[in-house]
């Protein structure tokens, strides 16, 4: 099903739901609320709600202005940045606890 701007609207996937949980965090993070930050990335405030939902998915476009306007890096929209964590952290052959400042000292 299309909207009225042309993007699919659909039930929402856990890819698409764990990009909306990031983006209200890195939101929030930043103090604004979703109008203004649909602003100052060029897209409509509908929009961004229904990616914050995960009602649509979010384009590469998408990510790109939206991590702008956030002054974050696009990779930690979707997800990478948690993955190369989670890479590192399996990396200990010991078996203890992992922590991640002490992990990129190395």
């Amino acid at each position: 099903m299309l909207n009225t701007e042309g993007e699919d609207i659909h039930m929402p996937t856990s890819s698409n739901l764990r990009i909306g949980q990031r983006l209200v965090r890195y939101r929030k993070q930043a103090g604004i609320d979703q109008a203004d930050l649909a602003k100052a990335a060029g897209i409509s405030q509908p929009t961004y709600s229904r990616l914050e939902r995960g009602e649509t998915q979010a384009t590469l476009p998408h990510i790109y202005l939206i991590a702008s306007a956030l002054d974050v890096r696009p990779d930690a929209i979707i997800g990478r940045q948690d993955q190369e964590e989670r890479v590192l952290c399996s990396a200990r052959t010991d078996g203890g606890p992992c922590d991640m400042a002490a992990m990129k000292q190395r």
